[in-house]
C-alpha cells in the first residue's frame, strides 16, 4: 500500500491553484469540532479554524513555490487537522533544500508582520507573544482588529513550532540541509538525533515548569 493510500491521507480535492492540487483531509472537520469544544463561542471556533486553514495553506504554498523556483518540484498540498503537507522535491543544491524548508516559516513571519500593526495598539499586546495561549478577543465590537490579532497569534505559534529542529518540522529540514554541506552522513544522523533530544527536553521543561 502506497503512502497516499494510507487512511491518514484520505482526502478530498478543493481545486488546483497556481498549478498545485489542494486537498483537505477527511479528518479536518475534527479540528472544527475540537475548536468548538475548547473555545468560548462558535464564532471564536469558526474564526480560529478558518484562520488556521488559511495560514497553513499559505505556509505550504511557500514550500511549493520555493521548490519550484529553485530547481525542484512541487504540485500538491494536503491540509490535515494538525497541519499541512506539501508534496515537494527540492533540487540537490543547498539553496533549494534550505529555501524550500525555510519558505513555510517565512510565510508565517510575513503574516505576523502584516498583523502586527493591529496588535501594537491592542490591549492584548502582552499575551499574543505567548504561543501557547490564544488572545482574549470577543469578535463583537472590533471584529477586523480581533481577526488580525488572532492571525498574529496563530502564525506566531506556527512560526515558532516549525523552527523547532525535530523531524518532520521545518527547522529539522533546514538544519539537515546545512549539515549536508558540512558533515558526513553518519555525523548528520548523530547530530540530528542529539539536537532533537535537546529540543524535546527543552520543550518539555518549558511546558511543565516546576
Amino acid at each position: 500500500m502506497s503512502s497516499r493510500q494510507n487512511p491518514l491521507y484520505w482526502s478530498f480535492g478543493i481545486g488546483t491553484w497556481f498549478g498545485t492540487r489542494v486537498r483537505v483531509s477527511t479528518f479536518f472537520p475534527l479540528l472544527a469540532f475540537v475548536m468548538w469544544w475548547k473555545l468560548s463561542s462558535p464564532a471564536m471556533a469558526a474564526a480560529v479554524t478558518g484562520l488556521l486553514f488559511v495560514s497553513v495553506l499559505l505556509h505550504e504554498f511557500g514550500h511549493v513555490f520555493a521548490a519550484q523556483h529553485t530547481g525542484g518540484f512541487g504540485d500538491e498540498i494536503l491540509i490535515w487537522p494538525l497541519g499541512g503537507l506539501a508534496f515537494v522535491e527540492p533540487a540537490k543544491s543547498f539553496r533549494s533544500q534550505f529555501l524550500t524548508a525555510a519558505a513555510g516559516p517565512l510565510v508565517n513571519l510575513g503574516l505576523c508582520a502584516l498583523a502586527f500593526p493591529f496588535v501594537l495598539y491592542s490591549a492584548q499586546i502582552a499575551e499574543v507573544w505567548n504561543p501557547l495561549v490564544l488572545p482574549r478577543v470577543d469578535l463583537k465590537d472590533h471584529v477586523l482588529q480581533d481577526l488580525w490579532i488572532l492571525t498574529f497569534s496563530l502564525n506566531w505559534f506556527c512560526l515558532l513550532l516549525n523552527l523547532v529542529p525535530i523531524f518532520p518540522l521545518d527547522g529539522s529540514r533546514m538544519l539537515q540541509a546545512w549539515l549536508n554541506v558540512h558533515c558526513s552522513p553518519p555525523t548528520i544522523v548523530e547530530i540530528m538525533i542529539k539536537v532533537a533530544l535537546v529540543a524535546a527536553v527543552a520543550l518539555g521543561t518549558d511546558c511543565n515548569p516546576l
